[in-house]
């Protein structure tokens, strides 16, 4: 008598996930969708802390000293330096943002997160609008590139089997931490998760080493001081946590700006929120967790300081916040799952949402950026938002002075006259009334450090200066004077160019100026005959006896 072999059970288990062949090619159009939102990238120019670094690059400011930042310091801006044009190094950050994208889908995937969850992770990172402010401007590379190879390291870590195949690793974790040291602590999150006890192991030492490196820099004073990099531990650590939470949990904010926000309720709550779902879901999966991990300690150094906080630290943790997010999304797509029938819908379903929520994503990202650089101050057809508004008086200053067509020169000043420039909201863009007084705050001085970077972007211009009034020493250099866009108006050398100089001041409405620059003038050289025919030209017109017309708009 036969007896029949008994048949397992069928698991009527479905997962919420996507076909192997579906997930290289959604990564792919992810990876693509990324760089499209992130277009504007390519059209960037110099950004004030990207003059400051060619100054150092080219001599004119020392680096700190010791290893801090060395790769995205030294080495990546002599390199910068060389080139001379921003344009191939805003095609490197974009690129390696794409390859961000992609390294976050892979650190996911090593960490045991599904392809759906990994998908949606590097999809929400990759379009978020918050990471404009790492991508744009090229100061931040160190930003991209500590990141990259934090996730590289770490995704090729986890799929060690054996102590000396860490070796890969460690080199690309050091590396990391030359680029940029706010990386220090993001091993944590793979300590406290990982199932094998050598990428336990591994992940802590390297945490430690980054520890110490961090701390290392404090005490022996290599990394910068003053007040920006002022560390605290007291009520700043969770104020900057939940702001920057709050910053990174609201993509449709269109001028992201974490140094003046004060900590909403979206911030806590949502951290608070996440974490539950991190904890109710730990037994059947640790990626939530680790998400939450990596936001927490990427930040963590940035946290610590008690006056600084800007958006570009948010580009790491904002990769591990989306990890969590796509994480305990897959939770809800997997109970939804269980009422599919068979794994071929179930996998149709998954492709289908992420399909429909990239796209969602992408939206929101190119709506909200695209408010961004829409939103303007009318009186001088510059950016609201204060990183945009920096690069465009950058490059109205550095454009002026390259598509000047007269005699070439070495050295230049610049002239702002006293009493001129006017104070706006950064909220809102409105003019501010200051009583009078000159605004605190010089845009173009700060942005072109006191005219020494016009030398440091343009070497055919040895140096540079800009100053409220003019002096003998700078008797033989090419004269210029700004409008309050950042455009540099070159007047010329002599008494010709100082007579521009003040005829422009004149129908600027800056009569008084303009003759206490020429009497100026005048006092150190009383031989200059034409010059004296303007000054009386001046006086007349400060007493009332003559006018001029105002400057045309188009000037």
């Amino acid at each position: 008598m036969s007896r029949a072999r008994p048949q397992p059970a069928r698991s009527t288990t479905v997962a919420f996930d996507v076909t192997a062949r579906a997930d290289k090619l959604l990564l792919v159009a992810i990876v693509l969708l990324a760089l499209i939102v992130h277009r504007r990238a390519l059209g960037g120019g110099w950004g004030p802390d990207d003059l400051i670094l060619l100054e150092q690059a080219r001599g004119m400011r020392a680096w700190e000293p010791g290893p801090w930042r060395v790769l995205s310091g030294p080495l990546f801006w002599s390199m910068a330096a060389a080139i001379g044009d921003p344009g191939p190094l805003h095609l490197f950050t974009w690129l390696l943002h794409g390859v961000n994208v992609a390294l976050v889908w892979a650190f996911a995937r090593a960490h045991g997160a599904s392809r759906a969850v990994a998908l949606l992770a590097a999809s929400t990172f990759g379009v978020h609008p918050v990471t404009v402010d790492a991508v744009v401007p090229v100061s931040s590379a160190g930003e991209l590139m500590s990141a990259a190879l934090t996730l590289a390291a770490l995704a090729w870590a986890v799929r060690a089997t054996r102590p000396r195949a860490l070796a890969g690793p460690a080199v690309l974790w050091a590396l990391a931490l030359l680029a940029k040291e706010s990386v220090a602590l993001v091993p944590l999150g793979t300590a406290l998760t990982a199932s094998r006890r050598l990428v336990r192991v591994a992940a802590l030492a390297f945490a430690v080493v980054g520890a110490l490196f961090l701390v290392s820099l404090r005490l022996t004073g290599d990394s910068p001081g003053g007040v920006a990099y002022a560390w605290a531990v007291g009520p700043n650590v969770l104020r900057n946590l939940f702001v920057y939470a709050g910053t990174a949990l609201t993509p449709w904010h269109p001028l992201p700006d974490p140094a003046a926000a004060t900590p909403g309720v979206l911030g806590p709550v949502g951290l608070a929120v996440l974490a539950l779902g991190a904890a109710l879901a730990w037994r059947a999966t640790r990626v939530p967790a680790l998400g939450l991990a990596l936001f927490v300690t990427a930040l963590g150094p940035v946290l610590l300081l008690r006056e600084t906080r800007h958006a570009h630290y948010l580009y790491l943790p904002v990769a591990g916040l989306a990890l969590t997010v796509a994480a305990l999304a897959a939770r809800v797509g997997a109970v939804v799952a269980r009422r599919v029938a068979d794994a071929p819908r179930a996998a149709t379903a998954a492709t289908t949402a992420l399909v429909v929520l990239g796209l969602a994503q992408a939206a929101l990202a190119e709506r909200t950026i695209t408010q961004r650089y829409a939103a303007r101050i009318a009186a001088l057809e510059l950016p609201l938002d204060p990183m945009l508004r920096k690069m465009a008086v950058a490059d109205n200053a550095l454009g002026s002075i390259v598509a000047w067509a007269g005699p070439e020169f070495s050295k230049l000043l610049v002239l702002e006259p006293p009493g001129s420039g006017v104070a706006f909201s950064t909220l809102t863009g409105h003019a501010v009334n200051t009583g009078g007084a000159r605004p605190s705050y010089d845009l173009l001085s700060a942005v072109l450090d006191s005219g020494r970077a016009i030398p440091a972007a343009l070497p055919q211009v040895h140096e540079a200066r800009i100053a409220d009034r003019w002096e003998p020493r700078w008797n033989d250099w090419m004269l210029a004077t700004n409008a309050v866009n950042g455009q540099i108006i070159v007047c010329g050398t002599g008494w010709e160019g100082h007579a521009r100089l003040a005829g422009y001041w004149a129908m600027s409405k800056m009569a008084p100026q303009a003759l206490a620059h020429v009497e100026r003038v005048l006092a150190a050289d009383s031989s200059q005959v034409e010059l004296k025919v303007v000054r009386d030209k001046l006086v007349a017109i400060v007493n009332g006896r003559a006018t001029l017309p105002s400057p045309g708009t188009s000037r």
